[in-house]
Order: structure tokens, then C-alpha cells, then sequence
């Protein structure tokens, strides 16, 4: 595997739309991380990672107005590096 493409953004903005034309145009693999999103969060909370507690008692819509605040996707960077 010597190229791996991530597609970001904000919740709600055509993300897996646009993976799913690349998957059928070129043949893409598609790991989608929204069907593990919850099994995600779970694990993060039981570690004790403070940000996937808080996320874990939120319902979806809460969650997703959590993460528009917080300036996702600018949140997701270091631009530092």
C-alpha cells in the first residue's frame, strides 16, 4: 500500500459522498471511520482520554455541535510541524 488519501472536514459536508464517487471512479479502498466512531470514542473514554469522555455522554446532535465550536477540522492539525 504506497498511498493512502485522507479526506477532512467539518461533520455533515459531503465527505463520504466524495469517497464514495472515488471508490467507484478509481477503485479505491474506503475505510469509513464512521462505522467505527462509537467503538472509538468508547475506548478513548475507558482510558480516561478527557476529550472522548466528554464526547461519550454527548447524543449526535450534541456531539456535532460540540466538534463545529472547536474549529474542526483546524483542531485535527498540529500546524506547527
Amino acid at each position: 500500500m504506497s498511498d493512502i488519501y485522507y479526506i477532512g472536514g467539518a461533520p455533515c459536508c459531503g465527505k463520504s459522498s466524495i469517497a464514495e464517487m472515488l471508490v467507484q471512479k478509481y477503485g479505491f479502498q474506503y475505510y469509513k471511520q464512521d462505522d467505527y466512531l462509537d467503538e472509538y470514542i468508547s475506548r478513548g473514554a475507558s482510558e480516561g482520554h478527557e476529550l472522548f469522555q466528554k464526547v461519550a455522554s454527548m447524543s449526535m446532535e450534541e456531539m456535532l455541535k460540540y466538534m463545529r465550536s472547536i474549529g474542526i477540522p483546524e483542531s485535527q492539525f498540529n500546524w506547527s510541524e
